[in-house]
């Protein structure tokens, strides 16, 4: 199987080295959450990170994600880098890693920075005294 690596610029090679060990090892890394695509949380030169496995394709979208489509794990880091270049908060674009046969797309995983939001739309429409709900509300 081959694996195409791409990772944003600023990162030590030291952490490189982690992110990727930990791609390797992701089944054997404790906790998680998700059914179809799942994700668990490593911490990496003292910044939490996010590790997303996306469901293995069908035949059809294995052929297609190898020759014609972006993989998702890619468009996630190619739109998470555009949403912070038009200044929309979003979590930071780590790296992306796809597998491939000689015919076939395998499986592919995306890593960003764990970005804590203060307030989800559930918390605000369920607390009407939080401070600007009203113009919060509009916004959206």
């Amino acid at each position: 199987m081959k694996e195409h690596t791409i990772f944003n610029t600023n990162l030590s090679s030291e952490n490189i080295e982690e992110i990727t060990k930990s791609i390797h090892s992701f089944d054997a890394i404790e906790g998680g959450f998700g059914s179809r695509n799942f994700i668990k949380n490593i911490t990496v030169g003292g910044i939490n990170l996010n590790i997303k496995s996306f469901k293995i394709p069908n035949l059809v979208n294995k052929i297609a994600y190898k020759f014609f489509r972006k993989s998702k794990a890619r468009r996630s880091f190619e739109y998470g880098n555009k949403l912070i270049s038009l200044g929309i908060n979003t979590p930071k674009p780590i790296a992306y890693f796809e597998y491939t046969s000689l015919f076939t797309f395998q499986k592919s995983f995306y890593v960003s920075e764990q970005y804590n939001n203060e307030l989800t739309y559930r918390e605000l429409i369920n607390d009407h005294d939080y401070p600007g709900f009203e113009e919060i509300l509009r916004a959206f």
